[in-house]
């Protein structure tokens, strides 16, 4: 599903050149789920970004399928993006204003997608990570492991084949970032391939396979 090939990404600025990665390869296969493991600063969030297309690598390959991620223009990035990456993050960017059900359906606004369609696809969703009961709260009436639940929905709306999870238990407590392993690991069962960045090593067993990082580079 995925091949990095020789990737390398480089931030220059007033002289200065940081090389974030170094000649990292990796293949990832439909309904994997994998751990990129490492310490703060070791690159593993501009991995995530560069596999969501959100940063373009310096140098090397990226294919996603048949497509060459390198080659696609900044229009033709947004469209793949949409169509085929969720994205779940450690501070959850609920917009404050919108109940849980208008958060889930945010994304298929965007893609023109009707309210009551909008509606019914948010709804199944929040049933599926077990908060039915909660369409319509807004994220100040629910606990941090309830809005990640809510997020997690969101990155699931546009039915994505890939779900990108950057640090997604970091602000949560030991039985809640469980819980959230769990669903994680129900929805991968389920088909969806996962790529989740964690400093915590004590997550490894939920993932197939654990990618290890240090100084921009795979070491592991």
């Amino acid at each position: 599903m995925i091949t990095l090939s020789n990737v390398n990404k480089t931030y220059r600025g007033k002289g200065v050149s940081t090389a974030a990665l170094t000649d990292v390869s990796l293949t990832v296969g439909k309904g994997d789920f994998v751990i990129i493991y490492g310490k703060s600063g070791c690159g593993k969030s501009t991995l995530l970004n560069i596999l969501g297309t959100m940063d373009r690598p310096t140098d090397g390959d990226y294919h996603f399928n048949d497509t060459d991620i390198c080659g696609l223009k900044f229009n033709e990035l947004s469209r793949f993006r949409n169509r085929h990456i969720g994205f779940i993050f450690q501070s959850f960017y609920l917009i404050n204003e919108l109940t849980a059900l208008e958060n889930v359906g945010m994304p298929l606004g965007y893609a023109g997608v009707g309210k009551s369609e909008r509606r019914k696809r948010a709804g199944e969703l929040l049933k599926m990570v077990g908060l039915e009961d909660k369409l319509k709260n807004k994220p100040s009436q629910l606990s941090g492991g309830e809005q990640q639940r809510v997020a997690i929905a969101r990155s699931l709306i546009a039915g994505p084949s890939l779900v990108l999870a950057d640090e997604p238990t970091g602000n949560l407590d030991e039985k809640t970032t469980g819980d959230i392993m769990d669903l994680l690991k129900q929805i991968n069962q389920n088909g969806t391939t996962i790529i989740m960045v964690t400093h915590n090593p004590d997550l490894a067993h939920y993932a197939d396979r654990v990618v290890r990082m240090s100084d921009g580079r795979i070491v592991q």
